[in-house]
């Protein structure tokens, strides 16, 4: 097993496949691992400005975008936990999950849902930090999913796994290397 934090796969692959290898299309952008990995340093640093700090929470109220997986990544890089949320999630279920999850930082979501939380739009930006990889912790936990339930109750489940990827495991029926769209 050769296990590499998950703040390390941009860099990881880039190193196997070149900094121009494209990693992410998303409507006729394409950004590769290079870029990806700058994007992650950059955005990272940006959150640590905000507060966010090793072993922190930060909620993800992003769209399918490319921004998206800079900041999960950026995330990682400071040691802290994803909390993915739809960027749609009604109101109500957003508050009462964001008051479950006590995040240090929203990165998107409706301003006005984020009352008393540090919130930064997903497109906030983060060109004057350096893009170079600063001291990446690892995080405790890879991810806090959250799931209604059959109560209909907001519930967060944190997967205590530590956010590392062993590079030779067989994911998903897929090698290392293929591509899945």
């Amino acid at each position: 097993m050769v296990a590499v934090q998950m703040s390390a796969i941009p860099r990881f692959h880039a190193a196997r496949k070149g900094e121009g290898a494209p990693v992410l299309t998303h409507e006729g952008r394409t950004v590769s691992w290079g870029e990806l990995e700058a994007r992650a340093n950059r955005r990272a640093r940006l959150f640590a400005s905000s507060g966010v700090k090793a072993g922190d929470f930060v909620t993800i109220a992003l769209p399918n975008s490319n921004e998206f997986y800079e900041t999960t990544f950026a995330v990682w890089k400071l040691g802290a936990t994803p909390n993915p949320l739809p960027s749609k999630l009604p109101r109500t279920e957003f508050s009462a999950i964001i008051d479950l999850v006590r995040p240090s930082l929203v990165v998107g979501g409706e301003e006005q849902t984020v009352i008393g939380f540090r919130r930064l739009p997903g497109d906030a930006d983060s060109s004057s930090f350096s893009s170079e990889p600063g001291e990446e912790p690892l995080a405790p936990s890879w991810k806090a999913m959250t799931s209604g339930g059959s109560t209909g109750r907001p519930k967060v489940i944190v997967d205590r796994r530590p956010a590392a990827w062993d590079t030779e495991a067989f994911v998903l029926q897929q090698q290392t290397d293929e591509v899945v769209l």
